[in-house]
């Protein structure tokens, strides 16, 4: 039994016994695990190896020894796993599943998901649950820039749905547009999953019909990937422009169900369509609020409490960058916020690895614009920014890059006197000022 095969025994146990299975998280260590390491030599991203064998690692010991009823430590695990009767297995395995009739493959999706762990956010919670089931919305997007956590917040809201009985659906398919499929393979793998055995044509007619028959909750995750590079936010790439119609049918026909998106850019015909009394609406992830953002410091063994508000601030709350700077900290300065604050300087590390997914999918007029906003260094109203932009640019084009920047949360802007001031965050006025030049 190898490492891959031991996981997807314990984690179809996990989801006979828990509204979640193990968390991407869980399932890394797992592996590692399983494959003999030590925790010192685990390559886990955003955690180092002594959070992870304090905090993480025991819990998980924890709960496979609960549902296997034998205690299980990282030293025993492959000698458990190896002898546990197989009848005990075959039973717990025949045990329904808290998702209904949520097929095999979909679950499989989960595998696929960032890390679940989450801090705060209990409103956008509240408003996007509200949204599936009370409002019927037919189609829902998150959209924010790398590491702002939509897809964990994606999880936690499938969680929440799960635990509730009123929100049973007939299915529920996680897929992730991280390879860019195309339409007509994304239709085929979804209406194989709802109706394996009529092997239907792979059209929006058919899953429409499908839509309105049961309700669904399906989601694509990292959307962004179907956009052309080299262009304004929003434009698909050749031959995935099919994609507008499905999106743009889902949200305008009569059917049961919901489509949910998580991306870094927002579809454009969708934007159009969003309204608070729409059938489609658009959550616009924000950084996490000064407490729920401490929680992670906490919990990474960070000291001087007194520092991290400015630490917040200047990360602006993205999760991921905050983990990956605790780690930083931890490990250089030995947990304390005020030594790495002393140094006046802005860490980017694993950060830059985020950011050059973003900027990959910059126009070149767009660099140019954040550039210039870079070494202005101060907000600007519009005006004053065509001035600083260069002259053979019109002022339509000016707005329609700053459009698209705002569209894929590369811009601050931020209300004064009447009108907006926009500017960078830290962050990312250090990654272009690094590698960018004019």
């Amino acid at each position: 039994m190898n490492s891959e095969e031991a996981l997807s025994l314990v984690y179809k146990l996990f989801s006979t016994k828990y509204e979640m299975p193990l968390t991407p998280l869980e399932q890394e260590i797992f592996r590692q695990s399983w494959e003999g390491k030590e925790y010192k030599d685990m390559k886990i991203a955003g955690y180092s190896s002594a959070y992870v064998k304090t905090n993480i690692a025991p819990e998980l010991w924890k709960k496979i020894s609960k549902i296997l009823g034998v205690t299980v430590g990282k030293k025993n695990l492959q000698v458990v796993l190896h002898n546990l009767p197989r009848e005990r297995l075959s039973t717990k395995l025949e045990t329904p599943s808290e998702l209904g009739s949520v097929d095999s493959k979909s679950v499989q999706n989960w595998q696929n998901m960032s890390d679940l762990e989450i801090f705060g956010r209990g409103e956008e919670l509240a408003t996007l649950q509200k949204w599936i089931l009370q409002d019927e919305c037919r189609l829902v997007v998150i959209s924010g820039m790398g590491g702002i956590g939509k897809t964990t917040l994606t999880g936690n809201v499938l969680k929440h749905l799960v635990s509730l009985q009123e929100a049973r659906f007939a299915n529920i398919i996680w897929l992730s547009l991280e390879n860019a499929p195309t339409l007509e393979s994304i239709l085929t793998e979804i209406l194989d999953l709802l109706s394996p055995q009529q092997h239907l044509v792979p059209s929006i007619e058919n899953l429409l019909d499908k839509l309105r028959s049961h309700r669904y909750l399906i989601i694509f995750d990292a959307v962004e990937n179907i956009f052309a590079k080299d262009s304004l936010a929003g434009k698909y790439r050749q031959g995935y422009e099919p994609y507008s119609n499905l999106f743009k049918q889902i949200s305008t026909f009569q059917h049961q169900s919901c489509l949910l998106l998580t991306t870094i850019e927002i579809p454009r015909e969708i934007s159009f369509l969003v309204g608070n009394n729409s059938p489609v609406r658009l959550l616009q992830l924000q950084g996490l609020a000064i407490q729920p953002a401490k929680q992670i410091f906490r919990n990474r063994g960070l000291t001087e409490e007194e520092d991290w508000k400015k630490l917040i601030n200047l990360y602006r709350g993205n999760p991921l960058a905050l983990k990956i700077v605790a780690t930083m900290i931890l490990e250089i300065f030995n947990g304390k916020s005020s030594d790495f604050l002393a140094e006046n300087t802005i860490f980017i590390g694993q950060i830059a690895d985020i950011l050059d997914r973003d900027f990959a999918r910059l126009f070149y007029l767009e660099i140019q614009l954040l550039y210039c906003l870079a070494n202005i260094k101060a907000p600007v109203k519009f005006a004053q920014l065509c001035g600083y932009f260069e002259q053979n640019i019109s002022k339509s084009q000016v707005i329609a890059v700053l459009e698209s920047l705002v569209m894929r949360s590369l811009i601050e802007k931020n209300l004064e006197n009447g009108e907006f001031l926009f500017s960078l965050q830290p962050v990312i006025q250090k990654y272009v000022q690094n590698y960018y030049t004019k």
